[in-house]
């Protein structure tokens, strides 16, 4: 992960953010009924946010090696605790915190043990 700049790493996490607002985006669809206008809404939401994110991920991928920046992707995790805990009042437990960061840790483990 040698060149790295700022603008990358912003660009990485933007990207993880554009996916994460997808599984937001897929459980607001899930509270309505199928194929009512806030389902269509909602999941017209889930395919953009999705084609985006296709986008930044092969702009991603001119920069960084896939295997590296699919171990990246476990920020998501975190995003999406968060999300759901700011948009739904989902309860974030010890468990689920201790259970993102040995995720995290171990993907980070793989990722650096050269």
């Amino acid at each position: 992960m040698k060149n790295l700049s700022i603008g990358r790493v912003g660009l990485l996490l933007f990207a993880f953010a554009v996916y994460s607002s997808s599984i937001l985006f897929s459980k607001m669809a899930s509270q309505y009924e199928v194929m009512s206008f806030g389902y269509i809404l909602f999941f017209a939401g889930v395919v953009l946010a999705l084609g985006v994110y296709a986008v930044l991920w092969q702009k991603i991928l001119s920069f960084m090696q896939l295997n590296t920046a699919f171990l990246c992707k476990s920020v998501t995790i975190v995003m999406v605790m968060l999300l759901s805990y700011l948009f739904f009042a989902e309860q974030i437990s010890v468990y689920n915190v201790c259970g993102a960061l040995c995720i995290m840790l171990g993907l980070f483990v793989l990722a650096w043990r050269k």
